[in-house]
């Protein structure tokens, strides 16, 4: 009976030694992959950091989003204002798209109020150009007589707006895919860093409840030959030294994993070194089952 509670034990052993080895593995070729798309800090405080850079940055690139959605209609509007001014054939119809056109002018589109430095840049081209035609527009209109022969002096400046809004659509589009571009990167590097705030958290659930574990592990494995001792007194010494001698082999063989997996989840040891030690382990075992 003594040998066959040896036996299973021993196996029970080299179960848990070769289960560790394999998650070591596993959680190695994991970090691998993640390093290759994105090398996420070992130090806790750096990974923080990061993630609220990375959160404070997606933040101010959505605002960045919300003021290019603000501003392409503001773009389609002023075109639409422009087109009439542009088509003008006849009297009628240019000194109705000036007198339309003075009443957009002074009610003004937002070219204003943008954090983004791009979108400031895009604006402060498009509203030099269009005050400017707005000014002649509004001298146009103080005259008695609006004559269709002036759309001459407003053509260039109409045509320069034009120009600038058309140049405006497209660096607005690019801007915009840029951003989104850099908001999806950043998700992406944050998805990698709570999975290592993860990973890290479970290393420090796994030592503060495994140490205890085995801790105690080890307490009734030292306490067990006392209690074999008083149950099994007329055994002779052979026997008892034999008890004692698989009782120092489990406990030096738990002994040494725990140590093993502690450096290992403290990151002390890298993943290979760590299942190289714990196949050491292993074969020490089965060597010490099969002899015996």
């Amino acid at each position: 009976m003594h040998m066959v509670f040896k036996e299973i034990s021993f196996a029970l052993a080299l179960l848990a030694i070769n289960t560790l080895s394999a998650f070591a593995q596993d959680s190695t070729g994991e970090e691998g992959q993640s390093e290759s798309e994105f090398n996420v800090p070992s130090n806790e405080f750096s990974v923080n950091h990061m993630i609220q850079q990375f959160e404070e940055d997606n933040r101010t690139f959505s605002t960045y989003i919300k003021e290019v959605k603000r501003l392409q209609p503001v773009l389609k509007e002023l075109q639409d204002e422009l087109d009439p001014l542009k088509s003008a054939n006849d009297q009628n119809t240019f000194s109705k798209a000036i007198k339309d056109f003075n009443g957009y002018y002074h009610y003004k589109p937002d070219f204003e109020g943008y954090s983004s430095l791009e979108l400031k840049s895009i604006t402060a081209r498009l509203g030099r150009r269009y005050r400017n035609l707005g000014d002649k527009v509004g001298e146009l209109n103080s005259e008695a007589v609006i004559k269709y022969s002036d759309k001459s002096k407003i053509d260039g400046d109409v045509q320069l707006v034009l120009n600038s809004i058309a140049d405006a659509v497209d660096n607005i589009n690019t801007y915009r895919q840029s951003i989104e571009r850099e908001i999806e990167s950043n998700k992406k590097k944050l998805v990698q860093l709570y999975a290592s705030e993860e990973d890290r958290n479970i290393h420090r659930i796994a030592i503060q409840f495994g140490l205890p574990s085995f801790c105690l592990t080890i307490l009734i494995l030292f306490l067990y030959p006392y209690y074999i001792e008083r149950k099994s007194a007329n055994d002779n010494e052979s026997a008892t030294s034999e008890r004692k001698q698989y009782l120092l082999d489990v406990a030096t063989v738990l002994l040494l994993t725990m140590t093993i997996l502690i450096l290992g989840l403290a990151q002390v040891i890298d993943g290979e070194v760590l299942g190289t030690l714990l196949g050491g382990i292993s074969g020490y075992v089965l060597n010490r089952t099969i002899g015996k």
